[in-house]
């Protein structure tokens, strides 16, 4: 398995459990701009993609159960 189809995997799995668990899946407007805030400045991101797991920053960024690769938010 590659690893973004493993990151993907992954991070769908957390989404499922949160919205199932809490009834919460989407990220707050504040957490949303603050994460992209940090992946901008990202030598690991292009700004559009997270270069370490291969996800769309804008679409990664709104579900609540995501979480930065490197650990980063």
């Amino acid at each position: 398995m590659t690893n973004k189809l493993k990151s993907f995997t992954d991070s769908a799995t957390d989404v499922i459990k949160l919205a199932v668990t809490e009834g919460k899946v989407i990220a707050p407007p504040d957490v949303v701009k603050y994460r992209l805030d940090v992946c901008e400045t990202c030598p690991r991101s292009t700004g559009f993609n997270c270069l370490e797991c291969g996800c769309k920053l804008v679409i990664k960024t709104k579900f609540l159960a995501s979480k930065c690769p490197l650990s980063k938010w």
